[in-house]
């Protein structure tokens, strides 16, 4: 099954007609029953392993991760784009913690369709050029159909002007958009 892409790249350019794009099969997922699934982005494990803050807002935040790690209404999935992300950094130690903390995550794959909505988020300038990895993450969530991300980047994502222009691109693309919220609005949600 294929179709026909057609992204608005702005007055400039008009309706880009692209080549097809092939939805993938998606093979049968084996989530728990009656959870619902989430992608986290890596701001979740980051603020799981992060050092002893005292700042308030920051200390609310990590306790609001910490409420939605343990609750068992969600079954979290991450993207090998996250795993490299949160290799990065200067204590070894903290590392180390974040990697095992997601490592029996599911990993969703980053395919050529992923990285085409990406790159489709990026030319409509949904994201700033140099925010490529938020444009991944908003892509796997929406390609796979994940019905949330989760995260605590709130300049990027988990901002509503940011939303709009997420949903126009991927609602172009013949997709259904992702619904981005911090931990805290997910956690308020009734599911």
């Amino acid at each position: 099954m294929h179709r026909w892409i057609f992204n608005w790249l702005g007055s400039e350019t008009g309706f880009v007609l692209f080549s097809p794009c092939y939805n993938r099969d998606v093979p049968e997922r084996k989530y728990k029953r009656d959870t619902v699934l989430v992608y986290l982005d890596t701001s979740i494990p980051s603020f799981l392993i992060r050092d002893h803050r005292t700042e308030p807002e920051i200390v609310k935040m990590q306790e609001v991760t910490f409420r939605l790690w343990r609750d068992k209404r969600f079954q979290f999935v991450i993207s090998q784009r996250v795993i490299d992300e949160i290799q990065v950094g200067k204590h070894s130690d903290k590392v180390k913690l974040r990697l095992q903390a997601v490592e029996k995550l599911g990993i969703l794959e980053i395919t050529e369709e992923i990285e085409f909505l990406a790159t489709l988020l990026l030319q409509a300038q949904a994201l700033p050029p140099d925010q490529e990895s938020d444009a991944i993450h908003v892509a796997v969530a929406t390609v796979n159909e994940v019905p949330y991300l989760v995260t605590w980047n709130l300049r990027h994502l988990a901002n509503p002007n940011q939303k709009i222009q997420f949903d126009r691109v991927c609602k172009t693309a013949g997709y259904f958009p992702v619904r981005i919220l911090t931990p805290k609005q997910l956690l308020e949600i009734e599911t």
